[in-house]
């Protein structure tokens, strides 16, 4: 059920953008593409949660992780590499924002917390081809040392 309603969410996002009238064009389809962009992302975490529950997948950690895990591997390898960087910039984007407005740690959750989220989201994309997304984690206001020891615990883990 979940699926269904995030592929017709896809679809009906996607469908809506040229719909909108011109005025304030440019606020409306940054506004549309990071909606877009965070639904595909959602879409494809929640693809990952069928495939390793279906499949019987494995998991070593929390489903959690994988599941974001295969979004922004399946990202990487669906979209063309300016798409997939738009998508991943907005989806990094969304847990920010969702961790700056979080007023405690949700240590309790499922989740990994909304910075740790964002920081795995980066370094996996920026990973799998650091030649064309070189400026991504700068863009992204990603502090150096940090991306660094992202990166470490991210090859730790693999």
């Amino acid at each position: 059920m979940r699926i269904t309603l995030l592929a017709f969410l896809v679809l009906f996002v996607g469908g809506l953008r040229p719909a909108f009238g011109q005025s304030n064009a440019e606020k409306i389809a940054a506004r549309d593409a990071y909606v877009s962009s965070n639904i595909v992302s959602i879409f494809y975490h929640e693809l990952g949660h069928a495939i390793i529950d279906k499949m019987s997948v494995p998991i070593f950690g929390q489903e959690e992780d994988a599941a974001d895990v295969l979004s922004i591997l399946m990202i990487d390898q669906v979209y063309d590499e300016e798409s997939a960087q738009d998508v991943a910039y907005d989806a990094a984007l969304g847990f920010l924002a969702d961790a700056e407005q979080a007023e405690e740690l949700a240590f309790w959750g499922v989740h990994g917390l909304d910075e740790q989220r964002f920081y795995n989201l980066i370094c996996l994309f920026y990973g799998a081809n650091p030649a064309d997304r070189i400026f991504l984690p700068t863009i992204l206001g990603c502090q150096k040392n940090a991306l660094i020891a992202a990166l470490r615990n991210m090859i730790r883990r693999l």
